[in-house]
């Protein structure tokens, strides 16, 4: 304690009080010094017993970063009035700062691990192409290189955690000397331990079968559908009903959609969306007689094939139906997807399978696949599997669609369809083969066999998990098949585990990773490549519209006054302008007609009268009175010589030019009521002109006729003359 009686100044350096300065200004303030407990004596006292060997590894275990904290004791010499030297010792109290460099370094060494280069371009969406010398700046140039190097971290990043799949694959060995396809699900049972054991169950549902079945794309829920009306969804997992419905009429078949909480089902007339509590939610009447759905999870597209053979895609997001079109080859009860490129396969009566797309109301390809009717399709990675009705079990490679290997199997053929693992089931008859590595051509005997109660309508291996599902007429059996599943999942995309908010991200994850119709292609890497012949029309149409010399426009625009061009102005002249082009071609009319028509006219109404006037007929023509009858069907060629020339001449006739000069517009005439006038006025005297003409004529050629017929003698018996005629 240092006291400073002239500035009345208390100096604390208590070590335990972590060397904190208090000072008092302008006043005496009494210090009350607290007792320090002395550690040291303690420490030194007790210390025989702690000099103890402590390996390394066991303090590197319990450091908590007490080691990385470096304290800065800085000691300043500061002098006061009095020259009395007062040591202030200050400990500096940082934040600690934890330092990643040296943590890189230290962990770098379990980074350095081999990657297989199959890994890398498994995972490679591209980034090794991309090619920053082809940008010019130089900007932007460092832009993309930064880019491409965080694509190839984030390809490396993820085929290094494949490491922590550890998950293997099952199998199934028999004893020796045994075949594998004769061991039963019992016996499986009870090799397994209990959860595994408790997936191996069977509903026996007699009443409303044959059943389809669908699993969802996490493999955890399961969607039955009997063909009399019975539709369940539930956790088959945890054996929780999610719903239990009738829907009184026939089903032909049942999808789930993007979630777990919404299910189509094709019933007999129409097509109907239901949601996990079995509510109907649409009632969808354009998808009428359904016998097949596939739903297309990336382009949220429900696709329909109809027993009227129409295949219908329509869009659940938006309720639209996107493509509609007939494929001309009879019922489609026999439809999958291509997971890969979201094509549509389609078996045939005639032993075709035709690959369709929305894009293209034509197959894309059109393959012979069996002599007879196929029953049953199924794609998986490049593989394809078709069986028919010749006892085949055919493999195609859909890159070529060539046949890569056929097996012949017992007669009742039908289902067929893949695993995660390329194992492929069918079934035969109530009867289910399993073969392993069919597609490898190694299968000489059945990897495993099962016999239902019932025949076999429908077939799926569960994702994720070694069990096959089975529908048949009397009811649905869960079977064990060990090494059928992929054990590892992606939890980003399908989580079996994920909980009611993780179903919610998904589901707008989804929709905005939505790919449109339009993009749906045989190859799916044709979205990067470029369209050379298109471009090069392009190019050509650009050339032409740049070299191209525009027409010469002389234009004079005139000045437009102030309130002279209102819409009334420009339908007066437009009225003015039509009468007189209408007016100037009368006119030439007239004069043609007088030269072609009057003069004859003129000539018979000239002829001397006789007092036998009176009976000569009055519908006959005096022109038309000779001697030889026959002479009125013959052909006047100089008549019809004039008649040609006169309409040559009035085809040809130039009109008169008019010349018209608009009345300036006075401020407050343009209202409606004088558009009307206007109108009605020009029409008027358009008519009074027609009139005119038309009576100048009558005049010329009847007035005289009447005037003679009135001027004849009267006698008794005109009282009896008929006055209509």
């Amino acid at each position: 304690m240092v006291k400073d009686e002239t500035k009345t100044e208390l100096v604390d350096l208590s070590v335990t009080k972590s060397m904190l300065v208090s000072s008092v200004k302008t006043r005496k303030r009494h210090y009350v010094k607290k007792e320090n407990f002395v550690y040291e004596e303690h420490r030194k006292k007790s210390s025989g017993d702690r000099d103890l060997f402590i390996p390394q590894n066991a303090l590197e275990r319990h450091d908590t970063g007490a080691a990385n904290i470096n304290p800065i004791y800085n000691q300043e010499m500061l002098a006061d009035d009095n020259n009395q030297l007062i040591l202030n010792i200050m400990l500096s109290k940082g934040k600690e700062n934890f330092v990643y460099e040296e943590h890189r370094k230290k962990s770098s060494g379990d980074r350095d691990l081999f990657i297989p280069q199959n890994a890398l371009e498994r995972h490679d969406t591209g980034a090794a192409n991309i090619n920053p010398e082809n940008v010019k700046t130089g900007f932007h140039r460092a832009k993309l290189e930064t880019k491409r190097k965080r694509f190839l971290e984030r390809t490396r990043e993820t085929a290094r955690a494949e490491i922590l799949n550890n998950e293997h694959e099952g199998f199934l060995a028999g004893d020796e000397g045994e075949l594998t396809y004769t061991i039963k699900q019992k016996d499986i049972c009870d090799a397994v331990d209990i959860a595994s054991a408790s997936k191996h169950f069977d509903l026996r549902l007699k009443r409303f079968g044959p059943y389809r079945t669908n699993y969802t794309r996490n493999g955890r829920h399961l969607l039955i559908a009997g063909k009399r009306g019975h539709v369940a969804a539930f956790d088959w997992l945890t054996k929780t009903l999610r719903c239990e419905i009738n829907v009184m009429e026939g089903v032909r078949d049942a999808k789930w959609l993007h979630v777990e909480t919404m299910f189509a089902v094709a019933q007999k007339r129409w097509t109907h969306i239901y949601d996990s509590t079995g509510v109907e939610l649409h009632c969808l009447k354009i998808l009428h007689d359904i016998k097949r759905l596939e739903f297309l999870p990336r382009h949220f597209l429900l696709v329909a094939g109809s027993n009227m053979s129409f295949l219908h895609y329509l869009d659940v997001s938006m309720g639209k139906m996107v493509q509609s079109f007939p494929t001309k080859q009879g019922p489609l009860d026999v439809m999958t997807q291509n997971p890969n490129n979201a094509i549509i396969h389609t078996g045939h009566g005639n032993g075709t399978v035709q690959l369709w797309s929305p894009n293209v109301k034509e197959p894309l390809v059109k393959m012979l696949a069996h002599p007879c009717s196929v029953r049953g399709i199924a794609v998986e990675n490049n593989y394809m599997a078709t069986t028919g009705l010749d006892q085949k079990l055919r493999i195609w490679d859909v890159r070529n669609y060539k046949q890569l290997y056929a097996y012949t199997l017992p007669f009742g053929l039908a289902e067929v369809c893949f695993s995660q693992r390329n194992a492929v089931a069918c079934s035969v008859g109530n009867q289910i083969q399993i073969l392993n590595d069919a597609h490898l051509g190694t299968a000489t005997a059945p990897y495993m066999s099962h016999q239902c109660t019932g025949i076999v309508s429908s077939l799926q291996f569960c994702p994720y998990e070694d069990v096959l599902g089975v529908g048949h007429q009397h009811g649905f059996t869960s079977l064990l098949v060990p090494g059928s599943g992929e054990p590892n999942f992606n939890a980003l995309l399908t989580n079996p585990y994920e909980s009611k908010t993780q179903r919610r991200e998904r589901e707008v994850r989804q929709l905005l990773d939505k790919i449109q119709p339009e993009l749906i292609t045989l190859d799916t890497t044709e979205i990067v490549q470029v369209n050379t012949d298109l471009l090069e029309k392009e190019n050509e149409r650009l050339k032409l519209l740049l070299h191209t010399k525009p027409r010469e426009v002389r234009f004079k625009p005139k000045n437009k006054k102030k309130g002279r061009g209102s819409a009334l102005r420009k339908e007066q002249v437009k009225q003015g302008v039509q009468s007189e082009q209408r007016f100037a071609m009368n006119e030439a009319r007239k004069k043609l007609e007088e030269e072609f028509l009057v003069k004859e006219t003129v000539k018979a109404k000239d002829s001397p009268k006789t007092v036998l006037d009176r009976f000569r007929r009055k519908d006959i023509q005096p022109e038309l009175i000779t001697l030889d009858t026959t002479e009125i069907v013959q052909v006047n060629t100089d008549l019809l010589e004039k008649e040609n020339e006169r309409l040559k001449l009035l085809l040809h006739t130039k009109p008169r030019e008019v010349r018209f000069k608009p009345k300036n517009k006075k401020k407050g005439r343009g209202s409606a009521l004088r558009k009307e006038q206007v109108k009605q006025g020009v029409q008027s005297e358009q008519r009074f002109a027609m009139n005119e003409a038309r009576k100048k004529l009558e005049e010329e050629f009847l007035v005289k006729e009447t005037v003679k017929a009135k001027d004849s003698p009267k006698t008794v018996l005109d009282r009896f003359r008929r006055k209509d005629v």
